[in-house]
C-alpha cells in the first residue's frame, strides 16, 4: 500500500547529529557534497542555521490546508515549535497553544506567539487543551517533539478534531483523526 511504501521511505531517512548518528558539533564535517549548500555571504551563519527550522514549519502548515481561524496546538516548543507557533499566528491562527516541558521554552513559546502554554508535568493535556478551548479542542496539531503522550491514539482522539501535522521527528506520520465525541 501507499501508506507502507511511506513508512518505509521515512524510515530510510538519516539525520546527521540525531541518533544514532552523533556528533555534529565539531568544526570540520565530511559530508555528501549533493546535500551542501553554500551559505551566500550576505547571510549569517545565524540566519542560515533558521532555514531547515522554518521550512519544516512552512511544509507542515502547508500539509495542514490551515484556515484563518483555526485553534492549533503545538507540541515541543524548540526551533521547529517556535517556526510553527510564529507561522501559526502570522497565517491568522484564532488559538495557538504550545506544550513544552521545559520552563525557559514556555517562556520563549508565548513571547513569539503562543497564547496559552501548557507544562507536560502539571497534569492532563487533554484536560488542559479542553478549559483553553471552552471544549472545542483542536483543528490542528503540530508536533515537533517525539511527545509519548501524544503518541497515545486515545489522547490524539480527546484533542484533534480534525488533522495532527508531523513536522518531521520521526515519532509520527499524518493522522486524520475522527471528530471529538
Amino acid at each position: 500500500s501507499s501508506i507502507m511504501r511511506s513508512a518505509q521511505a521515512i524510515a530510510a531517512v538519516r539525520f546527521s547529529g540525531a541518533p544514532p548518528h552523533h556528533g555534529m558539533f565539531r568544526e570540520l564535517v565530511c559530508h555528501d557534497a549533493r546535500f551542501v549548500y553554500k551559505v551566500p555571504d550576505q547571510v549569517s551563519f545565524t540566519q542560515a542555521a533558521m532555514a531547515e527550522p522554518l521550512a519544516v514549519a512552512h511544509n507542515a502548515l502547508a500539509k495542514s490546508h490551515f484556515v484563518p481561524g483555526v485553534i492549533a496546538l503545538v507540541i515541543g516548543a524548540g526551533p521547529i515549535g517556535f517556526s510553527c507557533i510564529e507561522m501559526l499566528r502570522a497565517a491568522g491562527a484564532s488559538l495557538v497553544i504550545a506544550s513544552e516541558p521545559l520552563a525557559f521554552r514556555r517562556q520563549v513559546a508565548a513571547r513569539v506567539g503562543a497564547d496559552r502554554v501548557f507544562d507536560p508535568s502539571s497534569g492532563s493535556l487533554v484536560d488542559f487543551v479542553r478549559e483553553a478551548t471552552a471544549g472545542r479542542m483542536c483543528d490542528a496539531v503540530f508536533e515537533a517533539s517525539r511527545d509519548a503522550v501524544f503518541g497515545d491514539p486515545d489522547v490524539r482522539r480527546a484533542i484533534v478534531t480534525s488533522l495532527v501535522i508531523s513536522t518531521g521527528t520521526m515519532a509520527y506520520t499524518l493522522v486524520l483523526a475522527a471528530p471529538a465525541a
